[in-house]
């Protein structure tokens, strides 16, 4: 949509012709909210670098690239755009002026979907070290071989965590293991801004006339 920024008016009772200097600077801010409808996190903590493409958060000027997300519901990136004119405007004699700077707002919505895979190295075990919650003193570690023992439980309740089974062949005899996906789903909603042009629109003064003129000269 269009969006005035600034205007300005300007009256031209002379009988002659006028230019008046426009000039002004206005700002707006360009953000992206990234809100999460599915995902898995740990501990309340999120750290998930989403790959936006740039029409979709960049038009004119505004965000683009990467956005880092470590929030777990949602999050907001903003930056602010100067937007400045400085200009001559025309008016004729007995006319009045109204001189406009416009931009164009748009509002982008967007789905994501963020898979992250983990796996067990070939031929490594995972160390799983066990604290004590008093002090955090590490008092037992445990070597899983397959992330499936950790992750059963989610794997078969959390519809945002899945596995894939494969093959480590590092090893003499050959041993089946389990990747471990995490997905995240979510919307993606920005609002930008582009096209800066100025309008100038231009009617007759009704109660203007050429005797106005006259009168103006017979005083010089």
């Amino acid at each position: 949509r269009d969006v005035v920024l600034y205007k300005s008016d300007y009256e031209n009772k002379t009988p002659l012709n006028q230019e008046y200097t426009f000039s002004s600077t206005r700002q707006t801010t360009n953000s992206t909210t990234v809100e999460f409808q599915e995902s898995y996190t740990k501990g309340g903590e999120c750290n998930i670098e989403i790959s936006v493409p740039g029409d979709l958060v960049t038009v004119g000027a505004g965000l683009s690239g990467e956005l880092s997300v470590t929030k777990t519901e949602s999050e907001t990136f903003e930056t602010t755009t100067s937007w400045t004119v400085d200009t001559k405007v025309g008016v004729k004699r007995g006319h009045r002026a109204e001189a406009q700077v416009h931009v164009s707002e748009r509002n982008s919505v967007a789905d994501f979907e963020v898979k992250t895979t983990m796996k067990i190295t070939d031929g490594k075990e995972l160390p799983i070290a066990i604290r004590r919650l008093s002090d955090d003193k590490v008092v037992h570690v445990v070597v899983v071989p397959d992330l499936l023992d950790v992750f059963y439980d989610l794997v078969q309740k959390n519809q945002n965590v899945t596995k894939s089974e494969y093959i480590d062949k590092s090893r003499k005899t050959p041993r089946k293991r389990h990747n471990v996906i995490l997905y995240t789903r979510g919307t993606c909603k920005s609002i930008s801004w582009k096209n800066q042009h100025v309008e100038v629109h231009s009617e007759r003064i009704a109660s203007y006339s050429c005797s106005d003129d006259d009168s103006l000269k017979g005083e010089d």
